[in-house]
C-alpha cells in the first residue's frame, strides 16, 4: 500500500471517529436529569389522581403543570437519553406502586399509605408510554410520558396532496394526550407554552382550521380501537419514514399501547364537529366517543376544547364543585355491594347503602371494572319516564342504557333528567346501582312523578306500591346489615335512609313509607334441626360468607345429615373461590365440580377430604346442571 493511500485511509478513519465523538458528546450533552416529585391524591368524587409537586430538570424548560391532583396524571415530556427519579408519596387508602409500561423501573415494591419512595427509570426509547399503578389504573392512577428524540421532530403529517409532510415539536399548536380506559376516554391538553390542562371524560377536543395538532392515544386494559372522523394520517410513528400507509383508525392492543401521529385540523374538510371514538361496537354503545370541534379561522368561536365531566365536578357532597360532576361505580364481587361508589363509605352514613349515588342533572355516572374477575353488563333496570323522550330534555339515544355484550369494561352515561335510576347487570341481576338525579331547586330527593321498567312497564307512580316495593328491594339486597339473620334473636331491622323524596304524590319520608308499607322490626322464627335424621351430608354453596385469608367472598358448607350438624367449611382459605353457584358430583360421587358465579373457573374438590382435586379450568360451566344443595349417601 502507497503511503498516500494509507494517509488517506488514516485520514477518513480519523474523520469518521471524530463525527462518532462529537454525535456521542452532543447526545450527552443534550441529555437531562429530571427530578420529579408526586404524590397520589384522593379526589372528591373518591377515585385516585397524581398530583405535581415540583418538577425539575438540567436542561430545558419543563410545562407549567394543574396545581390539583388530576386524571390523566401530569404528562412528561422528555427526551431519548433522559433519565427521570421519581419520588412518589401516597396519600390515598390502598397500596399503589409505581411502573412505566414500556420503560424499565427499579424499586416496584408496593407503596403503603402515606410512605413515600424514589423510582428511577431511563427514557431510552422513543415514543409515549402510560405510567402508574396497573392495579388502580381504572381508578386513575395512570398518565403518560412522552419521549422525543434529540432532532425535535415529531410525527409526520399528511399534507393538502396526501403527501408526508416534516413537521418539528415547535411548529405543534398544540397536543392532545387521550386514555382510552374501561369504556371511557380521559383527555388532557398541551397548549403551545407549555401549560397543561385537564379535559377528564369523553372531552370535546377544540382547534382552529389548519392548526397543526399531535394526539398522543394510550390503551390501558383490554384493546380500544382509535378511530378519528375525517383526518388521516400515516400509520408509522416514524419521525424519518419515507413513506407509509395512511390510516384513520388503529388497534390499541393491550395491557399497554400507544399510537402517536400529527394532523392539520380539518385538513381536506374544513370547519366541523367530527367524531372520534372505539370502533368496537360494545365499547361506543358504552359511551365511548367524544368530538373533535374543528372552527375556522377567523370566526368568532376561540376552538378552544370543553372539559368533560369531572371528579371535581357537582355531586352530592361536593355542591360547590366546578361542572359536570362524575359519580363513579366500581363493579366488584363483594356481597351486597356488587355496585360500589368509589365514595360508598362516606355516603353510606347518610343512604345506609355502598350503591346508591346522588347527583344533580347534567352530570355524569361511570362504572368500572377493576374489583371483578368475571365480565358484567351495565343494563338499565328503571328509569325516569321522561328520561327515553327526547322532547323532555333527556337522552333517547342513551336511555335506557343497555350493553348488549358482556366484557370487562365499564361505560359512561350522562343522565340530565331528574329522577331515580336503577342500574343491573343482566348476567347477574343481584347487582344493582342506584342514582338519584336530584333537582336542587325542589325541597326534597327527586324520585320523579313516574318511572319506566326494562319489563316494559310504562309511566309507572312513583309512590305506587311496586315502585316503593322495588325501593324497598334495593336497600335490602344492596345492605347486607338489612339482611336476614336467623341466627340473631334481635327482630329484622331494615335501616332506610332518614330523608324526603318527590314522588307524584308530593313530597314523602321515605323511612315513614316503607317502614308503613313494609314494616320494621320483623321476628324471624328460629332456626330449628329437622326432626328427621337423614343420611349421608348435604353441600351446600355459602356464597356471599366471608373468610380470613381468601380474597373473594364464598365458601362450601358441609352438613352431617345423622344429626344435622356442620361437618366441614370448604375454603379456608385453601381455595379461594370467588362466590361459589353451582356444583355436582362424578357418577361416584368422589369429586365435586363447583362453578363460581363471578369468576371463569371450575374447582375439582376432593369429596373425602374437602381438599382441592385436579386442576382449574377457565371456562365457566355456572348454572347448567344443578342445584345448589347436593346429597351425598
Amino acid at each position: 500500500m502507497s503511503s498516500r493511500n494509507y494517509g488517506k485511509k488514516m485520514k477518513t478513519i480519523t474523520s469518521i471517529l471524530l463525527f462518532i465523538t462529537a454525535w456521542l458528546l452532543a447526545s450527552i450533552a443534550l441529555a437531562a436529569s429530571h427530578n420529579i416529585v408526586i404524590s397520589a391524591e384522593t379526589l372528591p368524587n373518591g377515585q385516585y389522581g397524581y398530583k405535581m409537586i415540583s418538577h425539575t430538570t438540567t436542561n430545558g424548560t419543563v410545562p407549567t403543570y394543574s396545581a390539583d391532583a388530576v386524571i390523566p396524571g401530569p404528562t412528561l415530556f422528555l427526551q431519548t437519553g433522559d433519565n427521570v427519579k421519581v419520588q412518589l408519596t401516597n396519600n390515598t387508602n390502598a397500596k399503589i406502586q409505581f411502573n412505566v409500561g414500556g420503560l424499565s423501573v427499579g424499586n416496584t415494591t408496593p407503596l403503603s399509605p402515606k410512605q413515600t419512595k424514589s423510582y428511577r427509570f431511563n427514557a431510552n426509547t422513543a415514543g409515549a408510554f402510560p405510567y402508574g399503578d396497573e392495579k388502580s389504573a381504572l381508578l386513575g392512577l395512570f398518565g403518560a410520558i412522552v419521549v422525543d428524540d434529540p432532532s425535535r421532530k415529531v410525527q409526520k403529517l399528511v399534507d393538502d396532496n396526501g403527501k408526508l409532510a416534516d413537521v418539528t415539536r415547535a411548529q405543534l399548536d398544540k397536543e392532545f394526550v387521550l386514555f382510552m380506559v374501561g369504556s371511557t376516554f380521559w383527555g388532557a391538553e398541551m397548549s403551545a407554552n407549555g401549560i397543561q390542562r385537564p379535559l377528564w371524560t369523553n372531552p370535546t377536543l377544540g382547534a382552529i382550521e389548519n392548526q397543526l395538532v399531535r394526539f398522543h392515544v394510550l390503551a390501558v386494559g383490554h384493546p380500544h380501537t382509535f378511530h378519528l372522523h375525517a383526518h388521516r394520517w400515516p400509520d408509522s410513528a416514524d419521525r424519518n419514514a419515507a413513506s407509509s400507509n395512511m390510516i384513520d383508525v388503529k388497534l390499541m392492543n393491550s395491557p399497554f399501547d400507544s399510537h402517536t401521529f400529527t394532523v392539520r385540523a380539518g385538513t381536506g374538510v374544513g370547519p366541523g364537529v367530527w367524531q372520534y371514538h372505539c370502533h368496537v361496537m360494545s365499547h361506543m354503545q358504552s359511551g365511548m366517543n367524544g368530538k373533535f370541534h374543528v372552527v375556522a379561522a377567523g370566526s368568532s368561536e376561540t376552538g378552544e376544547s370543553i372539559a368533560g365531566a369531572s371528579p371535581y365536578g357537582k355531586i352530592f357532597g361536593n355542591e360547590n364543585g366546578d361542572g359536570a360532576g362524575l359519580a363513579t361505580f366500581i363493579m366488584s364481587d363483594e356481597p351486597g355491594g356488587w355496585f360500589r361508589s368509589t365514595r360508598g363509605d362516606a355516603l353510606s352514613l347518610v343512604t345506609h347503602t355502598k350503591s346508591l349515588e346522588i347527583i344533580p342533572p347534567g352530570s355524569s355516572v361511570h362504572f368500572i371494572m377493576s374489583d371483578t374477575i368475571g365480565v358484567h353488563t351495565v343494563t338499565s333496570l328503571l328509569w325516569p319516564s321522561d328520561a327515553g323522550k327526547n322532547d323532555h330534555g333527556g337522552d333517547h339515544f342513551m336511555i335506557p342504557f343497555d350493553e348488549t355484550k358482556a366484557y370487562r369494561g365499564g361505560g359512561i352515561v350522562q343522565l340530565n333528567v331528574p329522577g331515580l335510576y336503577v342500574f343491573t347487570c343482566k348476567i347477574h341481576p343481584f347487582m344493582m346501582a342506584a342514582v338519584i338525579v336530584d333537582d336542587p331547586a325542589t325541597d326534597g330527593l327527586d324520585l320523579g312523578k313516574t318511572i319506566d321498567l326494562v319489563s316494559g312497564i310504562k309511566d309507572l307512580p312513583t309512590s305506587s306500591d311496586l315502585a316503593t316495593r322495588l325501593v324497598h328491594t334495593f336497600f335490602i339486597a344492596t345492605t347486607p346489615k338489612n339482611w336476614q339473620d336467623y341466627t340473631s334473636t334481635n327482630p329484622w331491622h331494615v335501616a332506610y335512609p332518614n330523608v324526603d323524596v318527590v314522588t307524584d304524590a308530593g313530597k314523602l319520608s321515605l323511612v315513614s313509607v316503607l317502614e308503613a308499607r313494609y314494616g320494621q322490626d320483623t321476628a324471624l322464627t328460629p332456626l330449628v334441626k329437622p326432626a328427621t335424621p337423614g343420611v349421608g351430608e348435604v353441600w351446600i354453596n355459602t356464597q356471599f360468607e366471608k373468610t380470613a385469608g381468601k380474597t373473594k367472598p364464598g365458601t362450601v358448607t358441609v352438613l352431617d345429615t345423622n344429626d344435622w350438624t356442620l361437618k366441614r367449611k370448604i375454603a379456608l382459605p385453601q381455595i379461594n373461590m370467588n362466590n361459589p353457584h353451582n356444583m355436582w358430583a362424578n357418577r361416584d360421587h368422589s369429586v365435586v365440580y363447583q362453578t363460581q358465579w363471578l369468576d371463569t373457573h371450575l374447582t375439582l374438590i376432593d369429596q373425602k377430604t374437602g381438599k382441592e382435586s385436579g386442576f382449574n379450568n377457565p371456562r365457566n360451566y355456572a348454572g347448567r346442571w344443578n342445584s345448589n344443595l347436593i346429597p351425598f349417601r
